[in-house]
């Protein structure tokens, strides 16, 4: 028992990993992107967005469940015994669904196409600007002190 629970810890490490990991580093690059094309950073409103949809998400699971809950028939206190249909219920509202869920949250990774030349051109393009604004605030520090002598 305890390799096939091994084997499946892996199984979901591997792909909890990766829910977490890709949708925080296309977020950095999506902001990258958009500095790219307007010119402007927007890390704090990137953010915002995606807190708050975070937030409205587990409300409305919170609600969700809520109704669930009562829908199947569970029923609150010591020594209440839930029937099987309630508990397999319960099972699934709280493993199956979000599983089957949570596979949507891969739909925007289908989509995602900044591929490695893009990507490349990105970068070059926003490190030349970058140094470009150091080198015009040097100068600017730099004029305002050869004029005080």
């Amino acid at each position: 028992m305890i390799p096939a629970l091994m084997f499946a810890e892996i199984c979901f490490s591997s792909v909890y990993s990766l829910g977490k990991i890709i949708p925080q580093l296309m977020q950095q690059e999506i902001i990258d992107y958009g500095e790219w094309k307007t010119g402007k950073r927007t890390e704090a409103m990137t953010s915002f967005i995606s807190s708050l949809a975070t937030k409205l998400v587990t409300q409305i699971q919170n609600a969700v469940s809520t109704a669930v809950i009562s829908f199947i028939g569970y029923e609150a206190g010591v020594g209440t015994v839930q029937s099987m249909k309630t508990k397999q219920a319960i099972f699934a509202m709280y493993t199956v669904i979000p599983i089957v869920l949570g596979i949507f949250s891969y739909i925007p990774m289908l989509f995602y196409d900044l591929d490695d030349k893009t990507k490349t051109i990105m970068y070059h393009e926003l490190t030349e600007r970058r140094n470009n604004i150091i080198k015009k605030s040097q100068e600017k520090a730099i004029v305002p002190a050869t004029e005080e002598k």
